[in-house]
């Protein structure tokens, strides 16, 4: 698991979640699943409207600018994802997408 602490959008308050990761290179990558329902975790509006965000790991703490993967690259990281994680698959079908 991996604490994203982001900044909330309307609140300006810092918010944490614990969320599933992988590693692509040495890159942490999650995913804005909520386990199946076609709306985006609460902690993804918030990354996108202020992706400046802490990240920890295994108890190292670092600050990092989240990005949004799009197109090729979200499919590529999601099927990754997904094969390591097989429970995505499913939520991914729940939602239609």
């Amino acid at each position: 698991m991996l604490v994203l602490a982001t900044i909330g959008a309307r609140s300006g308050r810092v918010r944490e979640n614990r969320v599933a990761f992988i590693r692509h290179g040495q890159d942490p990558v999650v995913a804005g699943s909520n386990y199946g329902s076609p709306a985006s975790p609460h902690w993804y509006h918030n990354l996108v409207a202020n992706p400046v965000v802490t990240v920890e790991v295994y108890g190292e703490r670092i600050q990092a600018r989240a990005r949004v993967a799009r197109g090729l690259e979200r499919e590529m990281l999601y099927a990754l994802l997904a094969q390591r994680m097989p429970g995505f698959l499913q939520a991914q079908r729940r939602t239609g997408g």
